[in-house]
């Protein structure tokens, strides 16, 4: 059995306290990020039941950054057959990589 009382306790924990784009460093102050940022990510399955520990999320505040940071995480899960990027598979992913910049 265990004895109980009911007492006030204080912690910590993390909270977002800004939005930053992870290409070009640009902040929003705010608990989210705003409509016109995007939001995405990249993982694979390649790892079996540890596949969720190669999820990686990026955060874009314009098409330009989405473009860079797209062509940088095609590179860095290029090499998983599994991988997807933003919700693309990563063949697809290259391809909309390399069509983004070359515009």
């Amino acid at each position: 059995m265990f004895k109980k009382e009911h007492r006030q306790v204080t912690n910590f924990k993390d909270v977002i306290v800004a939005a930053v784009c992870d290409e070009c460093g640009r902040e929003h102050s705010g608990n989210d990020y705003p409509d016109d940022w995007h939001l995405f990510s990249g993982q694979h399955s390649g790892w079996g039941n540890d596949s969720y520990e190669s999820r990686v999320e990026y955060l874009a505040c314009s098409p330009e950054c989405y473009a860079k940071q797209l062509k940088k995480a095609v590179c860095e899960f290029g090499d998983e057959q599994t991988a997807e990027v933003d919700e693309m598979t990563i063949d697809f992913a290259k391809r909309m990589s390399d069509f983004l910049n070359a515009l």
